[in-house]
């Protein structure tokens, strides 16, 4: 397991969360705009961080990691194991100005999305409130 050095920027991060990287070994360069990638990164670890922060999980971790999918696209998946998102709303998280926070603004995963979609990505979530949530976007290979 591996601290997230940057981690303390998250002012609701819950003390002691331990961040898993799992990141495969070997992976073809990617097609984009890393700042934007870095963005779409940096929500969704900032939103998992929340969650946990939310729940009073004994073990609370947050995983990021990266796959070959097959030849021309890598996965990125970002996975805790907090609160969750209810079945109900899932279907609507990537909604502008939909938020499952009191007091979220709803514009984070709709701005996320966006940003995968025109690297001609594609988004996927899967939740289990309260067990498991995984946020996982693939983005194309370039074959330089």
């Amino acid at each position: 397991m591996t601290e997230n050095r940057a981690g303390s920027r998250f002012e609701d991060r819950r003390p002691g969360v331990p961040i898993e990287l799992e990141l495969a070994s070997t992976l073809p360069l990617l097609w984009g705009d890393p700042v934007q990638i870095q963005q779409v990164l940096v929500n969704l670890v900032k939103n998992a961080l929340e969650s946990l922060a939310q729940t009073q999980t004994q073990h609370p971790t947050l995983v990021i990691a990266t796959r070959l999918v097959d030849r021309d696209r890598v996965e990125v998946s970002v996975s805790d194991n907090g609160e969750g998102i209810p079945p109900d709303q899932l279907a609507r998280i990537f909604d502008a100005y939909f938020s499952t926070r009191a007091g979220g603004m709803g514009m984070g995963l709709a701005i996320c999305r966006t940003i995968v979609e025109a690297h001609r990505g594609r988004f996927q979530v899967e939740s289990e409130p309260g067990i498991r949530t995984d946020f996982r976007f693939q983005l194309p290979a370039t074959h330089i």
